[in-house]
């Protein structure tokens, strides 16, 4: 099942994606990790003001259709709850393969539930503490 297509005005803005190589150096040098069977995530807080998202798909997912896909509908689950992020963070989020085999609402869930995860382990050590 594929997510609707955005009505025009609804889609991701440029500047809500990381696209410049030193700011995912930049996350995956300092972010906190999470992660699943599908997906990893690393998220950094940063001083814009506003979330972004950048996505790493590697060969290994899939061909480019596949991996066009996936990249497809990450961002539009990261646009539709962008809200559910504290503002000023970034996210990378790297799938792992397999992740093609799933349907977009599976796929929703496993991404929602890591991000619902990392911001509970966050809100359970507010002095930044790493979570075991």
């Amino acid at each position: 099942m594929n997510p609707p297509a955005s009505p025009a005005g609804e889609s991701l803005p440029r500047g809500a994606r990381l696209l410049n190589r030193n700011d995912f150096r930049h996350v995956f040098r300092g972010g906190r990790r999470c992660r699943s069977s599908h997906l990893h995530l690393v998220l950094l807080e940063n001083s814009l003001g506003y979330s972004r998202i950048g996505l790493a798909v590697s060969r290994k997912v899939g061909g480019s259709v596949v991996r066009n896909l996936i990249k497809r509908r990450l961002r539009e689950l990261f646009r539709r709850n962008r809200e559910l992020l504290k503002k000023g963070t970034d996210v990378v989020v790297i799938p792992q393969p397999g992740v093609d085999g799933l349907t977009f609402q599976q796929l929703a869930d496993d991404f929602l539930g890591l991000l619902s995860r990392t911001f509970a382990a966050e809100s359970s050590h507010p002095r930044g503490e790493p979570t075991r």
